[in-house]
């Protein structure tokens, strides 16, 4: 007998957690931004941080990092694993978000 994992959500979270990455990257002007860890203190340091639209973002980035963690966390996926899958899984997605 095969155990189907649902991953639906975790794969969802990526999908918004690619997105807002995009966001963030956009307004930045950084084509590259992934939200890591790294990246972020890039995004604090930049002048639209401060502005409504980088606050706006901020609070979304925290708001679906955590999402995915949680997801990751009901697959067994910990930190900084789900961030490299969220990532590799965007060329497997049907969706084009990110």
């Amino acid at each position: 007998m095969q155990i189907v994992i649902d991953d639906t959500g975790f794969i969802t979270a990526c999908e918004y957690f690619r997105q807002i990455c995009g966001e963030i990257g956009e307004l930045i002007g950084n084509s590259e931004f992934k939200g890591g860890y790294d990246d972020m203190p890039i995004f604090y340091a930049h002048e639209s941080y401060k502005t409504d639209k980088g606050v706006q973002l901020a609070i979304a980035w925290a708001g679906v990092n955590d999402l995915c963690k949680y997801e990751a966390s009901k697959l067994g996926i910990g930190s900084p694993d789900w961030w490299y899958r969220c990532w590799e899984d965007k060329s497997n997605s049907s969706s084009n978000g990110g």
